[in-house]
């Protein structure tokens, strides 16, 4: 199986196997039962999302550039208030704007799988792109 996915997605299967239909409010999880199961007639997950109390992330693959069609993946987090802010921030994270309700960072999860080289000021096109695969709500 070819594309992202999220240890979240062990969550859904358990549960898919459980017979639970209704997933609690906000869940993002997917169950890989089918693909488990031999069945790559299911199309690809797009991008996977995942959040934890006051952040949110988007993880896709996509092309590196318009220059450069090499695929890549971005991973843009969103981090909802500046409380407990360094606390699971990445290290390199730029610091949270005074008085703003949110704060955006994006990694390229490929060439950079520590999170060591922040690319939220070079690459608005990529935020374009993945900021409203975000939560509604969330940094927006």
């Amino acid at each position: 199986h070819g594309g992202p996915v999220s240890t979240l997605d062990l969550g859904g299967t358990w549960l898919d196997y459980a017979d639970v239909a209704n997933l609690g409010p906000g869940m993002t999880t997917a169950s890989l039962r089918s693909i488990l199961a031999g069945d790559i007639t299911i199309p690809r997950r797009p991008f996977v999302s995942s959040g934890y109390e006051d952040w949110r992330a988007v993880i896709k693959e996509m092309p590196t550039s318009p220059e450069d069609p090499t695929i890549t993946s971005y991973k843009l987090i969103c981090w909802k208030s500046g409380k407990a802010w360094k606390h699971g921030a990445p290290r390199s994270a730029t610091p949270f704007p005074s008085g703003a309700h949110w704060h955006l960072m994006l990694y390229d999860t490929i060439r950079d799988p520590d999170d060591f080289v922040p690319l939220d000021q070079s690459r608005p096109d990529v935020i374009a792109e993945l900021l409203p695969l975000l939560p509604e709500g969330w940094c927006r």
